[in-house]
């Protein structure tokens, strides 16, 4: 990405974060449940609001490949599309079933900047 479209990025989701963590802050002063995903690595858990969220709540964090939800191309040859992802949720119960979601693929991935958003499933899915 070049640095003016980073840059336009970040004015636009800086503040998004801020207010994901005020949505998520009043979850839990209401006694309420929520939780946050971005793609693994995202800077947005390591913003003030983010990191001061998680100091406050005792909050359970997991990373998992999406591939291993069910995240694939729709269309021949089907190939899954190993997308990292990072959750941050309330209780345990919420990622419960998603912890277990780590790439066992033994064959190849497709290339998710190459997927059209179209052409994905539309929700990945967890096997039982």
């Amino acid at each position: 990405m070049n640095p003016q479209a980073w840059q336009r990025s970040r004015n636009l989701g800086l503040p998004l974060a801020d207010l994901s963590a005020a949505v998520a802050d009043f979850q839990m002063r209401a006694g309420s449940h929520f939780v946050l995903e971005q793609p693994a690595g995202s800077l947005m858990f390591q913003l003030l609001a983010l990191q001061q969220l998680g100091r406050q709540w005792q909050l359970i964090k997991i990373r998992f490949d999406q591939c291993a939800a069910g995240l694939d191309v729709m269309h021949f040859p089907f190939l899954p599309i190993r997308k990292r992802a990072e959750m941050w949720a309330s209780a345990p119960i919420i990622l419960e079933r998603l912890s277990s979601c780590q790439c066992r693929c033994t064959g190849p991935h497709a290339n998710i900047s190459s997927v059209p958003q179209t052409d994905r499933s539309s929700t990945p899915h967890v096997n039982s």
